[in-house]
C-alpha cells in the first residue's frame, strides 16, 4: 500500500515525525491530538508513516488519563481502568487485523492499532473528565443510598467506552475517505465492535470493576 503525500488536497496536513515524537513527550496534550486536531490524526493514520510514535503516544495517554478514575475507585484499583481499556484492545486487535487482511483491507499493523487505540484514548479522556464526579459522590453519598457511587461509576465507564467506540467509527470513516475500503470491511468493523464491547465487559468483571 503506497503512502499518501504529507499534504493531500482537501484534507488536513499529516503530522511530521518530529510532531509525533513530541506527542509522546507531551502526553498531557492527548485531547488536542485525538479530538481537537482529529483531522490531522486521520490523515496521519492514512498516510502510514512514523505511526509507531503515534501508537506510543496513544498508549501512554490512555494509561495516564485512565489512572485517576481507577484511583477514586480504590487505592488498590488505580491501575485497573487503564488495564481494562488497553487490555480489551490488546485482546481484540489481532482479530481485526488478520480478518481485515483476509478480506483485503490493506491496512498495515500500525494503522489498525492506531484506529483501535483512538477508541481507548478517547474513553480514557472521558474517564478523566468524570473522575472528579465519582470522587465527589463517593465522599458525600451515604452507603445506604438507593444508587451508590459505584453504580454511577460503572455507568460513567460505560459512557466513556461508548464515546471511544463512537470516535473509532468517526475515525474509520475519515480514514476511509483517504483509503478505499471494501464494503465487507465495514461489515467486519461492526462485528468487531460487538466483540470489543463483549470482551470489555468480561474483562471489567475479571478486574472487579463491575
Amino acid at each position: 500500500m503506497t503512502s499518501l503525500p504529507l499534504e493531500t488536497p482537501g484534507f488536513a496536513t499529516a503530522h511530521t515525525k518530529e510532531e509525533l515524537i513530541a506527542a509522546v513527550r507531551r502526553p498531557h496534550e492527548l485531547l488536542h491530538l485525538v479530538l481537537v486536531q482529529r483531522e490531522r490524526l486521520h490523515t496521519s493514520i492514512a498516510r502510514d508513516q512514523h505511526l509507531w510514535w503515534l501508537v506510543a503516544s496513544l498508549v501512554l495517554g490512555t494509561v495516564l488519563y485512565a489512572l485517576p478514575f481507577g484511583a477514586v475507585l480504590g487505592v488498590t484499583k488505580f491501575w485497573r481502568v487503564s488495564a481494562l481499556l488497553l487490555g480489551s484492545i490488546a485482546i481484540c486487535v489481532p482479530s481485526l487485523h488478520v480478518v481485515g487482511a483476509f478480506i483485503g483491507s490493506r491496512l498495515q499493523p500500525a494503522q489498525t492499532l492506531c484506529l483501535a487505540l483512538v477508541s481507548s484514548s478517547v474513553a480514557a479522556l472521558f474517564s478523566f473528565g468524570f473522575f472528579p464526579i465519582i470522587w465527589f459522590l463517593g465522599a458525600t453519598m451515604e452507603e445506604s443510598s438507593a444508587i451508590s457511587a459505584g453504580t454511577i461509576a460503572v455507568l460513567l465507564l460505560f459512557v466513556s467506552q461508548a464515546a471511544g467506540v463512537a470516535q473509532f467509527l468517526r475515525s474509520q470513516h475519515a480514514v476511509s475517505l483517504l483509503r478505499e475500503f471494501k464494503p465487507t470491511f465495514k461489515v467486519l468493523l461492526v462485528g468487531w465492535l460487538f466483540l470489543l464491547v463483549f470482551i470489555t465487559a468480561r474483562l471489567a468483571m475479571a478486574l472487579e470493576l463491575v
